[in-house]
């Protein structure tokens, strides 16, 4: 399912795990605007996590990491998944050029159009 209206407050923390909630308004994956709600979500979540100073990946890194077709599916394997995509980032650059870059990159992906279908 794609939330289609995720932000921070429809997540919640409670005993060590999170709760996402308000979901009426999810879409399955194959719903013709899936993939853009998804980008939102992901911006919206990135943006959140940002204005804590937390260190987030880029959003079209986090798109693909959610979209891709093979990845671990419990918690140990996505974990290590995700420290593999952060180790990969350290090597791109210096953190100053690697952050600018980071940012560019997160505008442009989220004014790219996204076809849905092979037709598209």
């Amino acid at each position: 399912l794609v939330h289609a209206d995720l932000s921070e407050y429809n997540i919640l923390y409670h005993q060590r795990k999170l709760w996402i909630i308000d979901v009426s308004q999810s879409v399955e994956h194959d719903h013709p605007r899936s993939l853009e709600f998804l980008r939102m979500d992901i911006k919206n979540i990135s943006d959140f996590f940002r204005r804590k100073g937390v260190d987030t990946l880029a959003e079209r890194t986090v798109f693909g990491f959610v979209t891709a077709a093979k990845g671990a599916m419990d918690e140990p394997g996505m974990s290590e998944d995700v420290n593999q995509l952060y180790e990969q980032r350290a090597e791109a650059g210096t953190e100053d050029q690697a952050l600018a870059d980071e940012e560019v990159d997160n505008e442009v992906f989220r004014k790219q159009y996204i076809p849905q279908t092979l037709e598209q």
